[in-house]
């Protein structure tokens, strides 16, 4: 996210941290159901290697961009007290 153009208004940074954690969430949301077929089929090694993938490129972004929101909603919160 560029900051510079929005100057000290969190709304548009927070939109702009949904929409990346959306699309992270649904990019694991399509790859889960190869993960059940891959259970079904007995792939075990597929799964951990599928799992190795999606834990730092969807899950851990996901978390990081609630932590952001989480922290994006308490600047807010204080901007409007002041």
């Amino acid at each position: 996210m560029y900051l510079s153009d929005v100057g000290r208004d969190p709304l548009p940074v927070l939109r702009g941290v949904h929409d990346a954690e959306a699309v992270h969430i649904l990019a694991l949301l399509f790859c889960c159901p190869w993960l059940v077929v891959w259970g079904v089929q007995g792939r075990w090694l597929a799964i951990v290697l599928g799992l190795t993938v999606h834990v730092p490129l969807n899950i851990y972004p996901i978390l990081h961009l609630r932590y952001v929101t989480w922290r994006l909603e308490g600047y807010q919160a204080r901007m409007r007290r002041s």
